[in-house]
């Protein structure tokens, strides 16, 4: 349907709004044998490491909605390297439909690390609440400084609840992604354009700066 009307934003709802409404049936799918197998394995992980920790959201019926899950040594890490943390919910698992929502963070060798991850039925503000909480929960308390995500409203709802104090900004990545889309003629028009644009975004250590750079090139 989408690629029928040109994009979603012309059929007046959002691919992540067709996702969520398919919460339940993602639930059912996922309430049958494979969540007692994941129970099962959760509970041999804590039984191995009394510090793995794991959390299982159920809805009105008591069938599992959303699951979240940490090691040990992602919650040492996080003490370590936690004053910034990246989320993002963009990658899919393939069997079950649902999001994959990780935590990550950067230690001191410039290496990705994982600080936690969950499987959500849906991409709603109640949900990101509680995963977020959850999180927090299973890391001593303690908030980022700062945290990275795409410029979803329900996250960015969730985020001011749960961690009124961290500092809150946009990936880059998807930033970038928008403005393929949404200034494409513009490239198309200007040859130079992301070539001055890359200056000013990954040159400037300021907002003064970026503007100095763009204005130079008005």
């Amino acid at each position: 349907m989408a690629k029928k009307h040109g994009g979603y934003e012309n059929i007046g709802f959002l691919e992540k709004d067709i996702r969520n409404h398919l919460d339940k049936e993602r639930r059912l799918t996922l309430a049958s044998g494979d969540a007692k197998a994941m129970l099962e394995h959760f509970m041999h992980m804590q039984e191995e490491n009394p510090n793995f920790f794991y959390a299982m959201d159920l809805d009105e019926e008591q069938r599992l909605k959303n699951v979240f899950w940490v090691d040990a040594k992602s919650r040492e890490d996080y003490k370590v390297f936690g004053d910034v943390v990246s989320f993002d919910t963009t990658y899919i698992t393939n069997k079950y439909k649902m999001s994959f929502a990780p935590f990550i963070g950067v230690n001191n060798h410039f290496q990705s690390i994982l600080l936690g991850c969950a499987l959500l039925a849906d991409e709603t503000t109640s949900t990101f609440v509680w995963l977020m909480q959850t999180w927090v929960r299973a890391m001593g308390g303690k908030s980022p400084i700062s945290i990275l995500t795409d410029q979803d409203k329900a996250m960015k709802a969730a985020i001011s609840i749960v961690f009124p104090n961290t500092r809150h900004r946009f990936c880059l990545w998807h930033i970038m992604r928008k403005i393929l889309e949404k200034l494409g003629h513009v490239i198309r028009e200007n040859y130079n354009f992301m070539r001055i644009f890359n200056d000013c975004i990954y040159n400037s250590w300021l907002e003064e700066d970026f503007e100095k750079k763009m204005a130079a090139h008005d």
